[in-house]
């Protein structure tokens, strides 16, 4: 993440996908908003990933979300980013490979922003577009074991 996001920052179509993939469900639902503009919404969900990696992850996390955006009256947006844990069946070869020891962790930190758009008319059908990480947080939570992350595209109904 680091890599394409903040060091030398690429365009998604540029990123090396290497053939791996993830189909995930989560269930989320607001509780609360802060300062009267951030919404609290935590989320659970569980992924299979297949392809190079084979692991089941099940991840707990709190969205803060906002969407005070002057264009929502053509296109209702809202963006969000995650902060929780994330757990992994077993540790692949890959995230073995990425971490600073050789050796991944199960448990991780799981990050993950997204941003939303629906129409105003049909503001609970969302289409959402994440980027699904998990890390050591650069050490602060292991010792950088090894992450993996996708870049998702998915429906969300809200109820």
């Amino acid at each position: 993440m680091g890599d394409v996001l903040i060091n030398a920052p690429k365009l998604p179509q540029d990123w090396a996908y290497d053939d791996d993939y993830l189909v995930a469900i989560a269930l989320s639902r607001k509780i609360g908003t802060l300062w009267g503009r951030i919404e609290l919404e935590p989320e659970v969900g569980i992924a299979q990933r297949f392809d190079i990696q084979h692991e089941t992850e099940i991840w707990g996390a709190v969205y803060f979300r906002y969407g005070d955006f002057p264009w929502n009256d053509r296109v209702k947006t809202t963006m969000g980013v995650s902060v929780g844990l994330n757990y992994a069946s077993d540790v692949s070869p890959q995230e073995d490979e990425r971490s600073k020891t050789g050796e991944g962790y199960r448990l991780q930190h799981f990050f993950s922003p997204e941003i939303t758009f629906a129409l105003p008319e049909n503001e609970n059908n969302e289409l959402l577009i994440r980027f699904h990480h998990r890390s050591g947080v650069f050490g602060l939570m292991n010792d950088g074991g090894g992450a993996s992350q996708y870049l998702t595209i998915g429906v969300r109904h809200r109820f």
